[in-house]
């Protein structure tokens, strides 16, 4: 018999710090055929699985998508709803990621502004800033800024149309220099649009430059800061320009010939390129739109994408690209589609039809943002115990979590990546939402979840700080037979021993090892008949992840009523193995040996066990012998001090081996004699696993080392 002694590290890596995932999020006018008056949605990092976060379905609480979206770093999402709210006139609103909590922060009353558009903006002082279109003390829109903290929205700037022009355009920036830089699409000396610097330590306003309507120089949209300092952007007359903070010099860099219609901004690429879409154009036999690259170098502008001829519903981008964490740009249509362009490698993907998936039409100026979540808000299809890695374990917490429900995900997919789950009423031991048991994401935790283990068995993704268990029972193999031949079926008993109390354990996992080429696979290898925790289809459901070629098997069998098992005595199940009938050496030993061996309470807490195997002897059909006993092992003094005398009865000993409590080889040695000696004095005192390898056979024995002083 052997016995090894195991500490189960449940979570066995850890990592500094929490990982965690992105997703995007943008907006559009109207959702569900009308029904609802605007609404925003999120989808994973790489634009997948898109679900609604919210929809404007009273007009108290706003309207209408046009307004833009913020990712603040509180981790709270800002937007404005361009209509609607107490004066009808657009609300600043709040959104919690985590929980879809809405709160409408500030309505505001045409005097305030009216008619918020574009993206809100977090400056380095914390406090959001954005336009409205019109509203103000002349109704030609405001700059407005919002202090979370305080809960205050102040009026900062009325444009007045003639002289600081009027219709501010989509988004302000901050400059490098601290700054807040915009445009308007109107007004000014020449009616065509400005350029304007907003400073909100000084709360200063002034006019930068105004366009005159030459030459492709009229009614400017959002701008952009590149890297080498100067602004850009592109005019609703077809042009890109650039403005020169230092010497306040605009200047027409390009004209958009074909790609006309735009009403966002620039974004520039890692390669120091810009980018933008055109809402008409593109195709010139069909028309619809265009991404193009603009290089400020050489002053060359180039069609990318002409989306229409890619995409059915890809018709008439708008807006502003985002470029994603994922280094892939992001945008949305008028024609429901949005889209993703890889500008590396020149991969354009009609991502998803909004219009079908939630009715919406009219995204216009919506801009994605990205959103930073926790991976705790996240599910790993397969990793139902968050441990970092999809195994037998996880079967466990299906278990514990059986029959609990919640809302589906919007990525019912198996796939191994981390997907947006809302949190479910019902959590486990430690907190652990019960949402991560839904392996296939269907809102319902079953046994068809144990798919999505098997599929990813053995995946792996960023830990949580580990813990351990250590051994407090013994998990024991007792094979039917100890001598077997060839081809014979050896069907172990799998029994929990060691007085574990009768009601403290829910479910067990654990695997088994063994070498592949004395064993041949078997259909159903371990089974749970009669089987002293439940009854499989009654209480209790399992399942077998089988890798004969690495000579291993991972089993786990979980109660499902959520009450712990009573009166605990007997047999856990039964575990067969076929020995190969072409096996011609005598006196082989097969031993199969259990590992990672995890239980759970009810209540969700862990149980660790101790390994225990037996050695099983193969022996050829001719000449069978007697194998090896452990009483022809003598071994004195035992425990032991200084030496350990090792004596076997009328056999050699070819090789002998010393094993410390974590498993690890200590001694080896190859008398070759029937007497040997071990200095014992150089080891640490404690228990040991000793291996007697002869011609017959081989031999095991626990020895103790105690030393005097």
């Amino acid at each position: 018999m052997k016995k090894t002694l195991l500490t189960i590290s449940l979570l066995a890596s850890s990592i500094l710090g929490q990982a965690q995932t992105t997703e995007l999020w943008a907006g559009a006018r109207w959702g569900d055929f009308g029904i609802y008056d605007g609404l925003y949605y999120r989808a994973d990092g790489n634009g997948n699985c898109a679900q609604l976060a919210y929809a404007f379905d009273t007009t108290i609480d706003g309207t209408g998508g046009y307004g833009g979206l913020l990712a603040a770093s509180n981790g709270l999402v800002y937007g404005t709803a361009s209509e609607g709210g107490l004066n009808g006139n657009g609300v600043i609103f709040e959104i919690n990621p985590v929980t879809g909590a809405y709160s409408k922060k500030w309505d505001f009353d045409g005097a305030n502004g009216d008619f918020p558009i574009g993206n809100l903006l977090e400056a380095s002082n914390g406090k959001l800033y954005g336009l409205t279109q019109l509203g103000g003390s002349f109704n030609k829109g405001v700059l407005f800024e919002y202090d979370i903290a305080l809960d205050t929205c102040i009026t900062r700037y009325h444009f007045n149309g003639t002289t600081m022009g009027n219709y501010p355009a989509n988004y302000l920036i901050q400059a490098t220099n601290g700054k807040l830089y915009g445009s308007t699409v109107a007004g000014g000396t020449s009616n065509n649009g400005t350029l304007f610097e907003y400073d909100p330590l000084t709360f200063v306003f002034t006019k930068l430059v105004d366009f005159n309507g030459l030459n492709g120089l009229g009614n400017p949209y959002a701008l952009l800061q590149s890297s080498t300092g100067k602004f850009f952007g592109y005019t609703g007359l077809n042009a890109i320009f650039s403005f020169d903070l230092g010497t306040l010099t605009l200047t027409k860099r390009c004209d958009l010939n074909n790609e006309s219609g735009g009403n966002g901004g620039l974004i520039e690429a890692p390669n120091g390129k810009l980018y933008g879409v055109s809402r008409y154009g593109g195709d010139t036999a069909i028309g619809g739109g265009s991404i193009f690259e603009f290089d400020t170098v050489s002053n060359t502008l180039t069609r990318i994408v002409p989306v229409a001829a890619l995409g059915t519903d890809t018709y008439y981008p708008g807006g502003t690209l985002f470029l994603a964490s994922n280094g892939k740009m992001y945008g949305t249509s008028d024609y429901y589609d949005y889209f993703e362009y890889d500008y590396v490698n020149d991969i354009f993907i009609s991502k998803l039809s909004t219009q079908d998936a939630f009715g919406a039409s009219e995204p216009r100026n919506m801009r994605f943002i990205e959103v930073t979540r926790n991976n705790s808000e996240y599910v790993w299809p397969g990793d139902c115990n968050r441990d970092g890695v999809a195994d037998q374990v996880d079967f466990l917490y299906i278990g514990l979590a059986y029959l609990h429900s919640g809302m589906a995900r919007a990525c019912d997919t198996t796939g191994w990546i981390a997907q947006v789950a809302d949190n479910w009423t019902d959590t486990l031991a430690g907190g652990l939402n019960s949402h991560n048991a839904d392996a296939n994401g269907d809102g319902l935790v079953t046994a068809d979840d144990s798919v999505a283990i098997q599929l990813n068995f053995g995946m792996t993704h960023a830990l949580r700080p580990a813990h351990s268990q250590s051994s407090v029972y013994d998990f024991q193999l007792v094979p039917d037979h100890l001598t077997v031949l060839p081809g014979d079926t050896i069907r172990y008993t799998m029994t929990l021993t060691s007085g574990i109390p009768g009601d403290s354990l829910y479910g067990i996992a654990f695997t088994l090892s063994f070498d592949s080429s004395l064993a041949e696979p078997v259909t159903g290898a371990v089974q749970y008949a009669s089987s002293t925790l439940g009854t499989i289809g009654t209480n209790m459901i399992s399942m077998e992840q089988d890798f004969y070629p690495d000579g291993l098997i991972h089993a786990a069998v979980t109660r499902t009523d959520h009450t712990n098992a009573t009166g605990l005595s007997g047999s856990l199940g039964t575990f067969s193995l076929v020995v190969p009938s072409g096996i011609t050496a005598f006196n082989v030993a097969l031993i199969v040996t259990p590992q990672n061996i995890t239980g759970v309470t009810a209540s969700g807490n862990t149980v660790g066990f101790n390994a225990i195997s037996d050695t099983v002897h193969i022996n050829a059909p001719s000449g069978i012998q007697t194998p090896l006993n452990n009483k022809d092992l003598t071994l004195y003094p035992n425990p032991s001090n200084d030496k350990l005398t090792v004596r076997l009865k009328n056999e050699a000993i070819q090789t002998i081996e010393l094993f410390d409590a974590a498993g690890r080889r200590i001694y080896v040695s190859n008398p070759s004699t029937r007497e040997t000696a071990i200095a014992t004095a150089q080891f640490a005192e404690g228990v040991y696993a000793l291996r007697v390898t002869t011609g017959r056979g081989v031999l095991h024995q626990k020895i103790v080392v105690s030393h005097p002083w």
